[in-house]
């Protein structure tokens, strides 16, 4: 069954890039999208049509910037039922959570969570579905800006300083990020992939200035039955865990890890990939030898450095690992590499 997402983040891209002067029309043409497609807050598109759209309205347009720009823009009226009972809610730390709850509803792509520790509040997004990579980072971009935008409303000159983590790597137009401000951004901070905001957890308490627990209970039933019916009974388990693992930065994601940010049991997860077809581990190890072999073919990363990048304990545990799957040490391969007579060997690209 096709995942459909909602098609008003395609709405808010267009409106963005024509009130800059740029005509999405030829874009819209490409994809077969008319704008009637769009203009009702509850329609969708296929995901595959949504991620085709994204990146033609994005080169065409040569703004890589504009998903953070667009949602920058983004505001609770553009969730409708479930924005109407964020602003309903009594403070902004339950304002959050009922986001959390709620949030596929906002995005298929992402997942978001929320966690306190001690004085430090953090909001953290990460993949739901198996994307290509340059839709993450569109994903990433477009929660943290309507997140952002979010904060800004309701704190205004008290929004505190706050950090941006990236666990994925720098893009080559880091300027965008700027807009946030007070905050600091950070690139390539490792692990699974993800993007987290971290702020002072004082600001939680803040009283909501449209707080009405009748409207928030009467919009909370109607987001309900919209949620249940959302619910996606044959999602793509083994490419959500393909890019799961592919993106994954000094850390190996395990069974347990990844079930928990889908929310399931491990053993729940173990069966939803054998039934596709998929055995954990034997894609785990695959992923981790092709991405292996694509470092030190590609980058001429040093072996210590692969070690590290893959979340291997030692450098020793690589080697081995490494030489059991291509018969060869990993200095051997690259040097491999190096000839023009030489066989390649199995091994895949990962996304970059």
């Amino acid at each position: 069954m096709p995942i459909h997402c909602p098609a008003r983040y395609v709405a808010l891209i267009v409106e963005y890039l024509e009130s800059e002067g740029f005509d999405c029309t030829e874009a819209l043409d490409r994809t077969g999208i008319s704008r009637q497609s769009f203009a009702h807050l509850d329609s969708v598109l296929p995901l595959e049509t949504l991620a085709h759209v994204s990146h033609l309205l994005a080169t065409m347009s040569g703004r890589p910037d504009v998903f953070l720009a667009t949602g920058l823009r983004c505001g609770p009226a553009q969730y409708g039922e479930l924005g109407r009972a964020m602003l309903s809610c009594a403070t902004l730390r339950d304002s959050i959570e009922i986001t959390v709850r709620y949030f596929p509803l906002i995005s298929r792509i992402t997942g978001m969570s929320f966690k306190e520790v001690k004085e430090t509040a953090e909001v953290c997004w990460q993949p739901m579905l198996g994307v290509p990579y340059d839709m993450l980072i569109a994903s990433f971009d477009f929660v943290l800006g309507a997140f952002y935008n979010r904060l800004t409303l309701i704190l205004g000159d008290k929004l505190p300083d706050f950090e941006v983590s990236f666990s994925t790597a720098q893009p080559p137009d880091v300027s965008r990020y700027r807009r946030l401000k007070p905050g600091r951004v950070y690139f390539g901070q490792g692990g699974l992939p993800a993007v987290r905001f971290k702020f002072g957890a004082d600001v939680l308490d803040t009283r909501m200035p449209l707080a009405n627990p009748i409207m928030l209970r009467q919009a909370e039933e109607r987001v309900g039955v919209y949620y249940k019916l959302l619910r996606q009974p044959q999602r793509d388990w083994p490419a959500w865990v393909d890019t799961m693992l592919r993106e994954s930065i000094a850390q190996q994601p395990t069974l347990e890890e990844l079930a928990v940010i889908a929310n399931v049991s491990a053993s729940t997860l173990n069966r939803y990939l054998a039934a596709q077809g998929c055995n954990f581990r034997r894609l785990a190890c695959e992923i981790r030898h092709e991405r292996a072999c694509h470092m030190l073919r590609e980058h001429g990363m040093r072996v210590g450095d692969v070690a590290q990048t893959l979340g291997y304990t030692s450098v020793g545990n690589f080697i081995r690992a490494f030489r059991a799957q291509a018969g060869m040490t990993p200095t051997q391969f690259a040097t491999s590499q190096e000839e023009p007579s030489s066989t390649p060997l199995n091994a895949g690209q990962t996304t970059p």
